[in-house]
């Protein structure tokens, strides 16, 4: 299979229909209940699958503190989603134009913390510095902030601040 086609798919699924869908979803009644369920539902899949290879001597189960946290770091994920689709909710040009801040949390904390500076070299750093430069050009030159309302306009940014934190933050775990 040609490296293309992978790529178109991905492309077609992450940045097509993702984005339809969690416009459809942010926007139904019920948002808070449809979240619930939704990892209600991987959580089921998840147990019935960790207790299926248990069952059959694939794995050891059992619940310590390495299991305890990432149960909650699951759950902070949970709330960042939500925070996702409420912004979503509210304006969708002004959360697709700000999704560039939690990738940016995540950068700063690997600089800071896991020295990952070493790694910058002034070739990257520059191409950092214009992926970044470009995203804010073209935040201000569509105006997307047309017809948001000062009150919507902080709300958007509050929940745009809450998923950008936890997940530049749950990336910088990762790396950690």
């Amino acid at each position: 299979m040609p490296w293309q086609v992978p790529a178109g798919l991905t492309i077609l699924i992450a940045y097509v229909l993702q984005s339809f869908l969690i416009k459809r979803i942010s926007n139904a009644p019920g948002r808070a209940r449809n979240l619930v369920l939704q990892y209600f539902f991987a959580a089921s899949l998840i147990w019935l699958s960790v207790f299926a290879l248990d069952l059959l001597g694939l794995i050891e189960f059992g619940i310590d503190r390495r299991m305890l946290m990432v149960i909650g770091i699951c759950l902070i994920n949970a709330f960042a989603c939500y925070a996702h689709w409420r912004a979503m909710a509210i304006n969708m040009a002004v959360t697709s134009v700000s999704t560039w801040a939690d990738d940016l949390t995540g950068m700063l904390l690997g600089y800071l913390f896991l020295h990952e500076g070493q790694y910058l070299s002034p070739a990257l750093g520059l191409g950092i510095l214009l992926v970044f430069g470009s995203i804010l050009i073209f935040s201000f030159a569509k105006n997307s902030l047309q017809g948001v309302s000062n009150q919507n306009l902080g709300r958007i940014y509050l929940w745009i601040g809450s998923y950008s934190l936890i997940w530049g933050g749950l990336g910088f775990l990762m790396r950690y």
